[in-house]
């Protein structure tokens, strides 16, 4: 099956200023447990990194989004209650079937969130 050819890359976008969204990131950052290990099971893996981060992330007025877009694309997008934010789009080749993509957006939303939060993964 042919894989998908991504046709256009999106930088990432940010707000003009990062200062509250860097002060609040790095307090979630400073309380954040990263032994977390990848698995194969990428919704799996995504579980577990919500229930790592959602309570600090609200603690510190942040929010992440996420949203697929292109075939096996996810754009994800953390904003502070400042209206600060950083946007970036990441792209997993798959192919054109059901579980493919599904696989590939899953994997997406883990790199996008491992990304902006600084988590190392193995």
């Amino acid at each position: 099956m042919p894989f998908i050819k991504i046709k256009k890359r999106f930088a990432m976008q940010k707000s003009e200023s990062l200062g509250q969204l860097s002060l609040a990131l790095s307090k979630v950052q400073s309380k954040l447990n990263t032994n977390f290990t990848s698995c194969d099971d990428k919704e799996l893996e995504l579980k577990q990194i919500w229930d790592a981060v959602r309570d600090l992330l609200a603690e510190n007025e942040l929010a992440i989004f996420q949203m697929p877009t292109d075939t096996g694309g996810v754009t994800t997008v953390i904003s502070h209650s400042s209206g600060e934010y950083l946007q970036s789009t990441c792209y997993v080749p798959c192919e054109e079937n059901e579980a493919s993509v599904r696989n590939a957006v899953s994997a997406a939303r883990v790199m996008g969130m491992v990304s902006f939060l600084g988590i190392p993964f193995e």
